[in-house]
């Protein structure tokens, strides 16, 4: 599970670093960045209304934790997002 929350704190600063030309792809990054904190959330309420605890990759995970893993994802979301969104006007005054 730890290896999974690095692989996607790689993926959220990589797409943070990113230039964006137009408004258009930075809204659609933004969009996938919270789409896919939402699944998760979906499908972890999924496995926690039919069974207690959620196995992981060899980790038993209760709803309590994942709630606040869920919250902490959320969180670095919307600081992703202001990043993605501050480097993209950064880059429209430089370049216009």
């Amino acid at each position: 599970m730890s290896f999974l929350l690095v692989v996607y704190a790689f993926i959220l600063i990589s797409l943070t670093m990113k230039r964006y030309r137009r408004p258009f792809s930075a809204f659609l990054v933004i969009l996938c960045i919270f789409a896919a904190t939402t699944a998760l959330l979906l499908y972890g309420v999924a496995v926690f209304k039919t069974q207690g605890v959620w196995h992981v990759f060899g980790k038993d995970i209760i709803e309590s934790t994942f709630v606040h893993l869920v919250a902490v994802l959320y969180l670095f979301n919307v600081i992703s997002s202001v990043l993605i969104i501050r480097n993209y006007l950064e880059y429209r005054k430089v370049n216009r």
